[in-house]
Formats: structure tokens, C-alpha cells, sequence
């Protein structure tokens, strides 16, 4: 919006960039350049560029120079209603103009697909069950998942099977099955472990072979292969996920959790942050925040780890791998008196299974590295606890 030439490439890269960025996600049909450009500069109603291009979503923006700042706006737009999902403004100097260039491309690619998906989901919602098809049932199946109960994992469970009835090789829904019998161990059933974790390998080993480019299963094997305690594979297997999909939390996520049970606590923490920052909203914040937790944990930074399972604790009260944490951090922290609190709210919520969790064996809890265990037990033991 300025009649600087230099400023008409400024503007031409970030977008050819958010394209490029864009078209890698396996879920997403992205018009190419030469087609999306030929608006340019054109006053031209966001409907008929959704019918024209044969599109859902527009994603449109602009960039303003002043003086050695500029302004760049980007604005995501559904273009049926013509209803606005995202916007964001970003002033910065551009000193370095490949640099801003660069973050701007992250940060509006970033926030693209979780909007996207979100819409797809409210849509998929507001159908009947009936009338769904394979993609529709996917997205009804992620917005069941997204609600972290069991009721509701079971029926986002039975959505992603009828998307996988509907079309036998979306890799997508066999990759979110494997989600869900993964999230069944951590969250509803942990001594349904071996079957779940069979299961979960099954499935997402399935979505690779039918797609190998699809990182949300890579992310889910990876999951399923530290839960199984084959960390190598495991970590190898989270960082495929990131490196074909820069921009998925849960491709972060998967990294940040493979480092933190591999052995490497403190590498662990920046993927983990940055699983939260690409998606704030995800129903595995809690997961990543426990998985920070013990990172700063077994990185010895024990007043960390209190500040983050604290606060876990107090935000989610009803999701119990926290409490571990939180009592051995506490421990080690000599202060047993709350650690004793935290026991007791831990058994009066969870019930005597409570317990069990904390003492299982390694044999049954294969993530946990034997030197990484007799951590824990340390914490229990200085906060005077009977673990």
C-alpha cells in the first residue's frame, strides 16, 4: 500500500513465502501463486474469490511502509459467510528485511491451520451424523477429542472410524486414532496401557504407510514408541514430524516429549514451549505443561518445576500426572508440608489408584528411564513420602 517498488517485493515475498509454508500442510488445499496473484491490488468481494478459486478460506493482508517500519496486516476470512477467523497487525523495523520476513511468515503460517481447523470442525458439528463424509467425520471426531473426557474420546473414537469406512486410506483419522488410544493412557485408563499402546503403534503405523509425509502420525508414533520405551526410535521418529511440518504443535510437542523421556530434559523445554505457542488452545497443553514440569524436573531446577505443576495443578485439578511431579519437586525443595497436601488431595480425588500410579514398575511404565525413576523417589522420599 505504499509506491516504494521495493516494498511491492517486500509484500510479493511474504506472501509467495505464507504459500510456500502453507501448501506443505497435508490438510490444507492451497491455491498456487499465479492464481492467488492475480488479485493483486483488485477491489474484489471475498465470495466471489472463494467460488472463483474454488476455496473455503481467504487469507488476505497487506504491508505499509513508514519511514524504516512497516506495517504488515494479514486477515483470514471464511469465505462463504465472509465471517472473520484470525487477524493480526505487525509493526517492525526493517533493518533486516529478510529476517522480518521470515518471522512474519512463521507467525501468520502458524495461526493459519488451527483457525482452519477450528472453523472445520464447528462446521462438521452443526451436520448431522449421517450426512457426514470422510473429511467431515475426521473434523467431527476432532471436535469430540477436543472435549477431554472418556465419553468423549470414545465417540471422537467412532467418528474417526467412520471417516476411515468412508475412505480407507486417510491417513489423518488412523493417525487421530492413535491419538485417542494414547490419550486414554495418560488421561482416563492407565492400566489399559499394553492393549492402548499395541493399538496406538498399529494405527499410526498404518497412517505412515498409506502417508509418509503425514507428520501429526509421525508425532503419534512417536508417542506410542517412548510409552513402549524405545526412546532412539522414538526421538528419530519426533523429529521426522517437525521436519516435515515446522509449523504442527503436535509435531513439537512429540520432539519435546521424546527428548524429556529419552534422557534429554533440558533439550526437552524449548520444542515443548513451542508446541504450546503454535497452539494455546490444544487439548495437549496440559500434556506439554506436565511434560515442562518434569524436564525442569530432572534438569534439577526444582523451583521451576514446582512454579509449573503448581500451577497445572490449579488449572486442571482433574489431570493427575502433575501431582507426581509436584510432590517430588516439593520434596526436594524441603517443602514436605505441602507435598503432604498435595498427597492427600491426590488420594481423596484419585482414589487409591493414586497410589498405584506412583509406585508402578518400570517393566509396566517403560518411559521411565531407571535412573529417571530413582529420581522421583528421591523427591517422594525428602517430602517424607510413602510411595
Amino acid at each position: 500500500m505504499s509506491d516504494d517498488a521495493e516494498q511491492e517485493f517486500f509484500a510479493d515475498g511474504i506472501a509467495e513465502d505464507i504459500i510456500t509454508v502453507l501448501s506443505k500442510s497435508r490438510l490444507l488445499f492451497v491455491i498456487a501463486r499465479n492464481s492467488s496473484f492475480i488479485y493483486k491490488g483488485k477491489a474484489v468481494a471475498i465470495k466471489d474469490v472463494g467460488r472463483e478459486l474454488g476455496v473455503r478460506y481467504v487469507l488476505e493482508g497487506s504491508v505499509r511502509k513508514v519511514g524504516n517500519r512497516a506495517r504488515v496486516t494479514a486477515q483470514l476470512i471464511d469465505a462463504t459467510s465472509g465471517g472473520h477467523l484470525w487477524a493480526e497487525r505487525f509493526d517492525r523495523d526493517l533493518a533486516d528485511i529478510f529476517s522480518v520476513q521470515d518471522e512474519i511468515t512463521a507467525s501468520v503460517s502458524g495461526a493459519i491451520l488451527p483457525a482452519v481447523e477450528r472453523s472445520e470442525r464447528e462446521r462438521a458439528a452443526r451436520k448431522s451424523p449421517q450426512s457426514l463424509d470422510a473429511w467431515e467425520s475426521y473434523h467431527r471426531g476432532m471436535w469430540h477429542l477436543a472435549n477431554v473426557e472418556a465419553e468423549e474420546n470414545e465417540k471422537a473414537r467412532s467418528f474417526f472410524r467412520r471417516a476411515i469406512e468412508l475412505d480407507p486410506r486417510f491417513a489423518p483419522a488412523e493417525a487421530a486414532l492413535a491419538v485417542t488410544d494414547l490419550n486414554e493412557i495418560t488421561l482416563f485408563q492407565p492400566r489399559s496401557r499394553e492393549a492402548n499402546i499395541s493399538h496406538a503403534l498399529e494405527h499410526a503405523g498404518r497412517a505412515i504407510k498409506i502417508d509418509s509425509t503425514e507428520a501429526a502420525a509421525h508425532a503419534a508414533m512417536g508417542r506410542a514408541l517412548w510409552m513402549s520405551g524405545r526412546h532412539a526410535e522414538s526421538l528419530a521418529e519426533a523429529d521426522l514430524a517437525v521436519s516435515l511440518d515446522p509449523n504442527s504443535a503436535v509435531a513439537h510437542g512429540a520432539r519435546g516429549g521424546a527428548r524429556l523421556w529419552g534422557g534429554r530434559p533440558r533439550e526437552a523445554i524449548e520444542p515443548l514451549q513451542t508446541a504450546i505457542r503454535l497452539s494455546p488452545f490444544d487439548p495437549l497443553v496440559p500434556l506439554w505443561l506436565h511434560f515442562t514440569a518434569r524436564a525442569h524436573y530432572w534438569a534439577e531446577d526444582y523451583v521451576a518445576s514446582v512454579a509449573v505443576a503448581r500451577q497445572l495443578r490449579h488449572s486442571f485439578p482433574n489431570f493427575r500426572q502433575p501431582y507426581n511431579t509436584l510432590i517430588a519437586a516439593l520434596g526436594q525443595t524441603g517443602q514436605a508440608d505441602e507435598a503432604h497436601a498435595v498427597m492427600a488431595e491426590g488420594l481423596e480425588r484419585f482414589g487409591e489408584g493414586f497410589r498405584h500410579y506412583m509406585s508402578l514398575p518400570l517393566a509396566e511404565l517403560r518411559e521411565l528411564r531407571p535412573e529417571d525413576r530413582q529420581h522421583l523417589i528421591e523427591g517422594f522420599r525428602k517430602a517424607g513420602i510413602d510411595w
